[in-house]
């Protein structure tokens, strides 16, 4: 059964604004194939300006977040692949595909790519297959997500990001090298010889969000990652970076407003 292993939907959003579409990170893979808008992604500090039928690819535990250049209306195919899914379809090399990528890096294939490689037509396909997204579970269209990802592995041409920011990326990197360790602001701005003023205005210019929060969302991940692992709580709660169990809570409780027993994921992640 793929049932629950992954999900598949079109979605149209009229009038959009960027206050609903927050930085986030999840623990399964993303594929958004874009149809419609005028937008950018931002992953990992690398922005990339979209174009109809451009796939954005988002690996487990990458930042990432739509920007809107403007209200109009944002038109999206979204495929959500949980890890497990490669292991349970005797398909475990396409993953180990993914993970041998940077964070952040080869994020995109153009639009140009994604329909000579036939990617854009396996969406075609799974579409049809699925009745429209109705019966997504169904055999066949089991077997077109399979395809995609295989597809995914050949393709040779991943686009390059549209950031200019050279700062920003280097301090996304040295957080990503350090977030489970105790280090401070001052600390941080010193090591890219700027103020902490500075450093803080540059990454929520760039981000969306505050380093601290940054850092937080990164650090809960971690600690999901972990506990799926076999840690207990407390144990991966201290290995992320929170200190202690207590601490991780209240992270959690502010950051979604609900205990972390009573998390939905796919409610919570806006894309």
């Amino acid at each position: 059964m793929n049932e629950k292993l992954y999900t598949i939907e079109k979605a149209i959003t009229p009038y959009v604004t960027n206050e609903k579409f927050r930085l986030h990170n999840h623990d399964f893979y993303e594929l958004l194939l874009f149809l419609k808008g005028d937008s950018s992604y931002i992953i990992e500090g690398n922005t990339y300006k979209l174009e109809p039928y451009d796939l954005i690819i988002q690996r487990k535990h990458e930042m990432h977040r739509v920007f809107h250049h403007s209200n109009a209306t944002y038109e999206r195919i979204v495929l959500c692949v949980f890890p497990e899914y490669f292991s349970t379809n005797n398909c475990k090399e396409l993953e180990e595909e993914f993970l041998k990528k940077t964070n952040g890096e080869m994020n995109k294939i153009d639009a140009e790519i994604c329909i000579s490689s036939g990617l854009y037509d396996a969406f075609l396909r799974l579409q049809k297959y699925s009745n429209n997204y109705e019966d997504i579970y169904s055999p066949v269209a089991n077997a077109v997500i399979t395809e995609i990802f295989y597809l995914l592995n050949n393709a040779k041409l991943y686009s390059k990001d549209d950031n200019t920011n050279i700062l920003l990326k280097s301090v996304i990197s040295a957080i990503n090298n350090n977030y489970t360790q105790e280090f401070s602001l001052d600390e941080l701005a010193e090591q890219f010889y700027i103020s902490k003023y500075h450093l803080c205005r540059i990454f929520k210019k760039g981000t969306g969000i505050t380093i601290h929060n940054y850092i937080t969302n990164k650090r809960i991940m971690r600690v999901k990652e972990l506990k799926a692992e076999g840690y207990s709580i407390g144990d991966a709660a201290m290995l992320a970076g929170f200190g202690n169990y207590s601490s991780f809570y209240r992270a959690y409780q502010k950051t979604y407003g609900i205990s972390p027993s009573k998390k939905n994921e796919k409610e919570l992640w806006r894309f």
